[in-house]
């Protein structure tokens, strides 16, 4: 029985509790015994407990694993150690092979930039910290100038490769070059995608987005270059959808058109083919 003085259970009204129905499984499980307290036959009644509790139980929402399916699609970084002592690193099975291809990939490409940028320092806008004479300033400019002529000659523009891309795609919007390989994305203003080797210069793939006519994609990026890559694709209609399978984990770049690995509705309210609106932006930071 419940005591008369128990705090906020003593100040609320008398009210008759009934009991309340219980699913098969709970009942099974046996979370709520089967005595005999006036219940109706075969279901058993609630035991008498504070009201407040009861009510917060009955509302208790399930908990969805939605997050963690999708989680399942992103592979783990290989630039986490701790993740790399703990998967196997086997090179003579495919999986430990391209694991291993990754991380000296990743290692080599970034020591790469670490280097350039080094080298090209020099070239940041400068901030004077201590006062010197005119004399002393003119000399550095000068000193400066020449070092900065020697350093931007290096930067001049050659052209290398020229990519054609005459399918059916009418105006490219949006290039996206991948960190780690030779993988060139190209989008056009409608649906058409195309993956490029630009080291040399061929087309491997193309493919159509998917998204209904009147709509365009306004967005797209790279999602863990690092390890399993995946391409982002947004439209002004509201939908992303996310393609696996364009680099492979060996680094080649695939010849197939990929696969959809994912689609959803980022922001349902928006129309698609309204003039002067940049439809959907989005941005990828890896963690």
């Amino acid at each position: 029985p419940v005591p008369n003085n128990d705090g906020l259970s003593s100040r609320l009204p008398n009210v008759k509790i009934y009991p309340l129905r219980r699913s098969a499984s709970e009942t099974a499980g046996g979370h709520f015994p089967s005595a005999d307290r006036g219940g109706s036959a075969g279901v058993p009644p609630m035991p008498l407990r504070n009201p407040i509790s009861r009510v917060r139980a009955e509302n208790l929402l399930p908990k969805s694993e939605f997050f963690q399916w999708k989680k399942s699609i992103f592979q783990p970084d290989y630039d986490d150690v701790e993740q790399e002592e703990s998967e196997d690193r086997d090179p003579l099975n495919l999986v430990g092979a391209a694991r291993n291809y990754q991380s000296r990939r990743n290692v080599s490409v970034k020591e790469e930039g670490t280097r350039l940028a080094s080298r090209f320092v020099g070239l940041k806008p400068r901030v004077e910290t201590t006062k010197k004479s005119l004399d002393m300033l003119l000399e550095d400019e000068e000193d400066n100038e020449e070092r900065d002529e020697s350093l931007k000659s290096d930067l001049r523009l050659r052209e290398k490769r020229l990519l054609q891309n005459t399918s059916e795609v009418k105006m490219t919007s949006m290039l996206k070059f991948h960190s780690y390989e030779n993988a060139l994305v190209v989008c056009d203003n409608e649906d058409h995608i195309s993956v490029w080797d630009y080291e040399k210069g061929n087309r491997r793939a193309s493919f159509t987005n998917g998204n209904p006519d009147g709509s365009r994609m306004t967005t797209s990026l790279w999602i863990n270059e690092s390890s399993s890559s995946l391409f982002f694709v947004g439209c002004d209609d509201g939908s992303a959808r996310i393609w696996k399978g364009m680099v492979q984990d060996n680094g080649e770049i695939a010849k197939q058109p990929p696969s959809l690995a994912s689609s959803f509705f980022a922001a349902p309210d928006m129309v698609a083919g309204q003039t002067g609106r940049s439809g959907l932006i989005c941005e990828w930071q890896q963690m």
